[in-house]
């Protein structure tokens, strides 16, 4: 995996606890809060994917089956 793939998902890791912090906060603005959890959740999963993207592993066999998706292989015809 390339460096810069696993520096974005530790931007990932930040952004999700970073979700978890906005929504159990109980000082302030709570609504405003929470519009900036599900904001930086939502920032966070599209960085998620387009990390899978760019590493292949989205198209693997493997990550299909582990995510309960039954992988079958077209049949190959000359």
């Amino acid at each position: 995996m390339n460096s810069v793939i696993i520096l974005f998902l530790f931007f990932v890791f930040l952004g999700l606890l970073l979700s978890i912090l906005f929504i159990t906060k109980k000082k302030g603005n709570r609504f405003a809060n929470r519009i900036l959890a599900v904001y930086t959740f939502l920032f966070a999963f599209e960085m998620l994917n387009n990390c899978l993207r760019w590493s292949s592993w989205l198209y693997t066999e493997e990550f299909s089956l582990q995510m309960g998706h039954s992988y079958q292989a077209l049949p190959y015809e000359d």
